[in-house]
């Protein structure tokens, strides 16, 4: 039998409540969008601190993500499993030909082309137009854009994030 490893998973929401009386949950999304999802095979509930594979019969997204899990067939089952988390596999993949998690990133060391180490990635705030990673270099805030433009690599096995940052952006915060 294999065994999850939780550092491979990422938490995305919680279970809602039952949505109507076949067993199907509606979950409440809490990182991402609904529609990220849609083409998920399987989920993971945390049961007991454990993470438990679920996998997908169907998903509908309307007024909420609509979630009908394999042997989940009737509301008295559904509701054992309201407010459990739901949990993913973090998405490591290639950065030339699909879309990386970065939130899965938080903690990694952010090493910049030119100033080298700047920190451990602290957190990501989601902008209209793009992310923006934060770290602390010398006590001191570092806010920059987490695009593919400026992302040089990623090593997950070292928990490395690579950057090649504009030329001045550090020195607007350190000076």
């Amino acid at each position: 039998m294999t065994t999850i490893n939780p550092d491979n998973l990422i938490e995305i929401g919680f279970v809602s409540r039952p949505q109507g009386f076949k067993g199907e949950l509606l979950f409440a999304i809490e990182y991402g969008e609904p529609g990220d999802y849609d083409e998920s095979d399987y989920f993971f509930l945390l049961i007991e601190g454990k993470p438990v594979p679920f996998y997908v019969e169907e998903i509908r997204n309307q007024n909420g993500m609509i979630v009908k899990l394999e042997d989940v067939n009737d509301e008295a089952e559904a509701k054992k499993l309201a407010g459990k988390k739901i949990l993913v596999k973090k998405e490591i993949k290639d950065t030339e030909s699909v879309e990386i998690n970065l939130f899965s990133l938080i903690g990694y060391k952010v090493f910049d082309a030119t100033h080298g180490l700047l920190g451990p990635l602290d957190s990501i705030d989601e902008m209209p137009q793009q992310y923006l990673g934060r770290c602390f270099m010398n006590g001191k805030e570092i806010l920059f854009p987490l695009t593919d433009e400026l992302i040089s690599g990623i090593d997950h096995d070292k928990k490395e994030l690579h950057v090649d940052l504009p030329d001045g952006l550090i020195e607007l915060y350190l000076n």
